[in-house]
């Protein structure tokens, strides 16, 4: 038998390890067929057809109600590239092991799927060039965020398209951007007089903590979640609100310095990277959650 023992998350599901047969069947697979297998696995979850056995990826309408106010639940993580892939004997193929584990003693080499990363910048996204903003600077950042549908994304802003809870479950969470000054949806800190609270977006920033947000750097404030109802019903946001995990937070700064663009990266691995040129902040945004790895990167 093949053997990969380890202690279990209780979000995991206790699975029988493949057999050496059924790795050996995975080991013959080509790259090409473990990557459209593993992309059809990826979807079939997302649509609510199938369960992960390994509990990493759940459908959307997944959500974990957590009143307390301690650690919560955490899910498995596993790069895909270590998911073996295995062939049943009716040739369905699984990817139900986490790498590393052996046939009578030899390493696994078959070796799990994957798909190519998403990255999504602003940058071209909404052009603006106004008297009041020529050189088209990103002036704010605000989140949307819904439990049941794709939030609406405020007036004058632009969502970018990747849900920062993406396969985790818990609530749809997104980035929005606004390049017109006359648009920006001032936070309690503009109406505080506080410095450096309005003027083109120079610094991004993401913290781990309990379930109140920790206290930012100097001249950094939370990235709020819009209300329609005004400014002070906005809010800092959890990043994995509805979902299991660690309490992540985000913050921006807008002190005198060198504008940036914003760009998010989601991927099956911990190894993705941003395109040449961008910096990528070192938080998984799904961090403890299960689902995709996703950074928030800066340019």
């Amino acid at each position: 038998m093949a053997g990969c023992e380890k202690e279990r998350n209780p979000a995991e599901p206790s699975i029988a390890q493949p057999t050496e047969a059924e790795i050996s069947r995975g080991a013959a697979l080509d790259q090409p067929t473990k990557d459209k297998a593993w992309a059809s696995f990826l979807h079939q979850i997302a649509q609510g057809q199938l369960k992960d056995p390994l509990g990493q990826y759940v459908s959307k309408d997944t959500r974990l109600d957590f009143a307390g106010d301690g650690p919560r639940p955490t899910r498995p993580k596993y790069n895909a590239q270590n998911r073996q892939a295995t062939v049943s004997d009716n040739g369905a193929i699984a990817f139900n092991s986490d790498a590393p584990c052996s046939v009578n003693g030899e390493p696994c080499t078959g070796g799990g799927g994957s798909v190519p990363p998403t990255f999504i910048s602003t940058e071209g996204m909404s052009p603006y060039s106004g008297p009041d903003n020529p050189n088209g600077y990103i002036y704010d950042l605000k989140l949307v965020s819904n439990s049941g549908v794709i939030p609406n994304t405020p007036t004058g802003y632009t969502r970018i398209p990747i849900d920062l809870n993406d396969q985790a479950g818990g609530d749809y969470i997104f980035l929005t951007f606004t390049r017109k000054p006359d648009d920006v949806a001032n936070g309690i800190e503009y109406h505080q007089n506080r410095p450096y609270s309005s003027g083109p977006l120079t610094g991004i920033a993401v913290r781990t903590g309990g379930s109140r947000p920790p206290s930012p750097s100097l001249y950094y404030y939370d990235v709020l979640n819009y209300s329609d109802y005004g400014y002070l019903y906005f809010d800092a946001l959890d990043l994995n609100n509805g979902a299991f995990g660690a309490y992540i937070w985000s913050y921006k700064s807008k002190i005198t310095g060198t504008p940036i663009e914003i760009g998010i990266l989601s991927g099956d691995s911990d190894l993705i990277r941003p395109p040449q040129n961008w910096e990528r902040l070192p938080t998984d945004l799904n961090q403890s959650a299960g689902g995709k790895f996703i950074y928030l990167c800066y340019k």
